[in-house]
């Protein structure tokens, strides 16, 4: 299992970019220009250029979707172009995104070259391609093909496409230019002609916008509240942020885009690699890379336009780093006081910087921060007052709660976060710089008291003064001055409705519709950017607080990066803000060096006369001492140390060292042996740093005089033979002299006279002869009894330490093998245990399952049986039912020739009595005539058709009147 958690992206980074950065690796890649993967840029582990073998074996491995991916299964990422393997986006890939590529593609976007902030900054230059005299080899055609490889195992096909299309458009969007004059907009808003047009209606055509003009009011028009519950989309004025706010709401969409593209990437991505795994039982191993302390001191800050400020995104970034820094805070100091507690030793250090005060200050619910930031909207507050807003009120509940440096009032300096600049002075602001109270003074201050003047004036309202829009922040890191500007905006975590409305139409049914349908349902309680970030950071903490914890600090060697390079005091100031100095100072000021006290005894007991104490050894059943005796001795032992070489190791500490208050406190006993309360702890001996180091020469120094002694011996041991060569020599050649002593007289008698000097230097050879023989024979009457006791001393102790290494690696070896036997066996008996359970669980689930058959069978028939039982009720229920209507049908039969027997008879009696019957309905007619005075006289019989010409003309002349 594998879940990736984002935290934050730092979303500044997609429309402005500070000296010597790049943007996202991914804008770079997808416009680099193609290389073969032969090109002398692409090199081995080696350093050297790949070979036709490695470069075989990368494309295999590296630029091949692999069989088992979701889409694309062992598809080459690569192409072939005059019979080179090329690497980079595949042309069709970069058609489909209307990018060009090489230098000259990433010099067209306006987001690759510092962003519309930085493009009138002096002596600003953008980063592209490889630095190879700075040794910064980006790769990025050999990057972008191996990383469409392995989207191929997460995405489908259309899913990369999508992806790849939505950032080609964030780089197209930042081309758009705003007409203005830099402070106020033009009623044309965005320019639709030239380069601008363009693309414009690139990025419209790659998101999949039917209506182009909503991307152009989501970028230089806001909605206002105009009353209560009422709201109107208007043009952005000065009292919105004016020219430049409408560029931080064309660069605030560009960056909402990028990150939720990146944050569907992760999500997606992780969807996939948790399957199947158990996030309550699986073991944990996490990984947590973060950025570092950011900011820009007052000397590099241009608050003109917001050119170059501290904005929200660096204060969410070092929000993250103030709550890990309070979290090694935690685990460092907190494990080494914990550790003395379980020894039953009170140890109190507090000489450390704790940032909790800040922490609290920035991401408390109930916080000055997050309380501020949501007050705005709480009062359906826009624009410039938005921010004046946030920060009067921000401030307001700083000196409240005596977090703010304020002159007036005595306020604790360990609780001060928040830092005003009138009370650091104008001529002095953070850090110590030689600034003003905002920005640098530079040699002008004229020109830099107008642009303090243009700062104060682009965050006030009409015909209110909202003072100036920057404020501190002490962080442990150093003191950092914030420009409010904007920050309102920023912080809304919602997309605006202009951008809603322009983005939510997209016919893009994978990513950015459905995306925008899932932010705009999202509850308006998570709260805004800062607020959600915050959230997520508790429960980072709340992850990092079950586990085990190990932190690695790095450490910037210069600024700006050189190679080379090493500043002192930068690094110092690294090491200082970090804690590092202070977990230092913790293991200085207290005893952290550790150990139990068998092995204190081992290391130890050589500075000691082995009669001033009793050393505990193992019983001739090779059973190890008892603890409290082994506790004793250690005690004894580090006392008698403590009192023989404590000053001797006191003097040879420098100076500074030995004027330090705390080492004088531990000169006085600079060890402790543990007292442990809790059942189970293993009491251990504890030497302060400089004790223990001094010890350990001493010990090194017995152990170097002990092997000079036993090289000695052996030395002893070898020249013996040598002397008992020489002897055997000595009585070879004694002959010889006694010859060349006799020959004397003979030289005398044969020559009158012998040279006196000849004669000296033979007989003082003779002497020395002599001499040298006797001194022989002494020193081996008085050495070789010696030579041989302290041999045979030193073969004892070598057969006593043996021995004693055998008894205690046998001890050790039978407690291990006791151990594992009684383990053995406590697992045999459970694994018994555990078979009867498993033989009586089977059993007893064959009895069960054999009831349950019978149960079953007997339900069946059962069932069966009902259902017979209702077979039969139906079919006797459907026999009675037929019965009965059989018994209808014939009654309605018997009804029906009754009827036709009547039929006939009246037709009989129509056709025998017609004319009556035709000369009474004639009678009532002319009756009912004469009653509605249609004719008039005594009834006379006249002509049937006679009658009915005039019935007709009768009935003609009543619908006329409409009866």
């Amino acid at each position: 299992m594998c879940i990736r958690d984002r935290y934050m992206l730092e979303k500044s980074r997609v429309s402005t970019q500070q000296m010597g950065e790049r943007n996202f690796h991914m804008f770079y890649r997808m416009l680099a220009e193609p290389l073969d993967i032969r090109n002398p840029r692409h090199k081995g582990r080696s350093g050297d250029p790949l070979n036709d073998g490695q470069a075989a074996d990368a494309l295999a491995e590296k630029m091949t979707v692999s069989k088992t991916a979701l889409s694309a299964a062992g598809t080459p990422m690569y192409w072939q172009e005059g019979g080179k393997d090329m690497l980079g986006l595949p042309p069709d890939k970069r058609a489909m995104c209307k990018l060009g590529k090489g230098i000259e593609g990433m010099e067209h976007f306006v987001y690759l070259k510092g962003g519309t902030l930085m493009k009138d900054v002096d002596g600003y230059s953008a980063i592209y391609d490889d630095i190879p005299e700075e040794s910064r080899d980006f790769c990025d055609a050999w990057n972008m093909t191996e990383m469409l490889s392995c989207l191929h195992n997460f995405f489908t096909d259309d899913e990369i496409d999508t992806m790849l299309k939505t950032i080609a458009g964030v780089l197209y969007l930042g081309n758009v230019e705003i007409a203005g004059d830099g402070s106020e907009v033009d009623d044309a808003g965005i320019v639709r002609g030239g380069s601008s047009g363009a693309a414009l209606a690139t990025c419209a055509e790659l998101w999949q916008l039917p209506e182009p003009e909503l991307l152009i009011n989501a970028c230089y028009k806001v909605t206002i509240q105009i009353g209560k519950g009422k709201t109107d989309c208007v043009k952005i004025q000065s009292n919105h942020g004016g020219f430049m706010g409408a560029i931080g709401l064309r660069d605030g969409v560009a960056r909402w885009v990028y990150n939720e593209i990146f944050e569907w990437t992760i999500e997606k991505a992780t969807a996939i690699l948790k399957k199947n795994a158990d996030e309550t039982r699986d073991l944990y191993l996490g990984v947590l890379d973060i950025f570092g302390f950011e900011f820009y001191e007052n000397a590099q800050i241009q608050g003109v336009d917001c050119k170059v400020v501290n904005g929200l995104d660096q204060l969410n970034i070092n929000i993250c780093n103030e709550l890990l820094q309070q979290q090694f805070v935690t685990v460092i100091f907190g494990l080494e006081i914990a550790a003395y507690k379980e020894q039953g030793y009170t140890f109190v250090f507090d000489g450390y910087d704790d940032n909790k005060p800040c922490c609290d200050f920035l991401t408390r619910p109930d916080g000055p921060l997050l309380v501020a930031l949501a007050t705005p909207a709480k009062n359906n507050i826009t624009g410039k007052k938005a921010d004046s807003t946030f920060l009067n009120e921000m401030r307001r509940m700083a000196k409240r709660s005596g977090a703010v440096c304020d002159k007036r009032a005595s306020v604790d300096p360990k609780k001060t976060v928040m830092l005003e600049f009138e009370t650091k002075g104008r001529s002095k602001a953070f850090d110590g710089l030689e600034c003003g109270q905002y920005g640098s003074y530079g040699e002008d201050k004229k020109k830099w008291q107008s642009q303090v003047d243009s700062i104060n004036q682009s965050f006030d309202e009409k015909g209110q003064d909202n003072g100036s829009p920057a404020f501190g922040i002490k962080h442990y890191a150093a003191e950092v001055a914030y420009d409010c500007r904007g920050w309102i905006q920023k912080d809304k975590s919602k997309p605006s409705n202009e951008m809603a409305a322009a983005l939510g139409i997209s016919l893009d049914s994978t990513f950015l519709a459905p995306r925008i349908a899932e932010k705009m349902e999202e509850v308006t309680g998570r709260g805004g950017v800062t607020q959600q970030f915050s959230a997520s950071l508790d429960l980072l903490l709340d992850t990092l607080g079950h586990c085990d914890m190990n932190f690695v600090r790095c450490l910037k060697t210069s600024n700006p990066l050189s190679v080379g390079s090493f500043q002192t005091a930068l690094v110092l100031k690294q090491l200082q803000y970090t804690g590092m100095l202070d977990t230092l100072n913790i293991r200085r000021y207290g005893f952290p060096q550790r150990m139990s006290p068998q092995v204190f005894l081992d290391s130890y007991k050589l500075l000691v006369d082995p009669d001033a104490f009793s050393l505990p050894s193992f019983s001739d059943t090779g059973e190890p001492p008892p603890i409290a005796e082994v506790i004793q001795a250690a005690d004894t032992v580090a006392k008698i140390i403590h009192e023989t070489y404590t000053e001797e190791i006191f003097q040879d500490l420098p100076p500074t060292e030995r004027a330090n208050k705390r080492t004088q406190e531990q000169k006085q006993k600079p060890y402790v042996v543990g007292n442990p309360t809790k059942s189970g702890v293993v009491p251990l001996v504890m030497l302060c740093d400089w004790f223990q180091s001094g010890c350990e020469r001493r010990v090194f120094a017995q152990l170097n005089k002990c092997a000079n002694d036993v090289i000695v011996c052996c030395q002893r041991k070898y020249f013996g033979h040598v002397f008992q060569s020489k002897r055997e020599t000595v009585k070879e050649f004694g002959p010889m002299l006694r010859a060349l002593a006799t020959r004397g007289p003979y030289l005398n008698s044969k020559w009158t006279r012998l040279d006196d000097q000849g004669k000296m230097n033979l007989s003082m050879q003779l002497r020395a002869y002599a001499a040298r023989a006797e001194y022989m024979r002494l020193r081996a009457e008085v050495y070789e009894e010696r030579m041989k006791q302290i041999v045979v001393a030193q073969m004892y102790a070598t057969v006593q330490r043996q021995r004693y290494y055998e008894l205690k690696m046998g001890f050790i070896e039978k407690d291990r093998t006791d151990r594992e036997r009684r383990r053995m066996r406590a697992c045999e008996v459970k694994a018994i245990e555990f078979m009867e359970d498993h033989v009586a669980e089977l059993a007893t689930e064959k009895e069960r399952m054999r009831r349950l058959r019978e149960e079953e069978e007997h339900a069946d028939e059962v069932a069966m049986a009902i259902e017979m039982a209702k077979g039969n009720l139906v079919k006797e229920r459907c026999l009675l039912m037929a019965s009965y209507h059989r018994q209808r049908a014939a009654a309605a039969v018997r009804r029906v020739r009754t009827q036709e027997e009547m039929a006939h008879k009246q037709e009989d009696m129509m056709r025998k009595h017609h004319d009556k019957i035709e000369a009474a309905l004639m009678k009532s007619c002319l009756e009912r005539l004469r009653k509605m005075r249609v004719i008039t006289g005594k009834p006379v019989v006249v002509d049937p058709q006679v009658v009915e010409s005039k019935l007709e003309a009768a009935r003609t002349q009543l619908r006329m009147q409409g009866i």
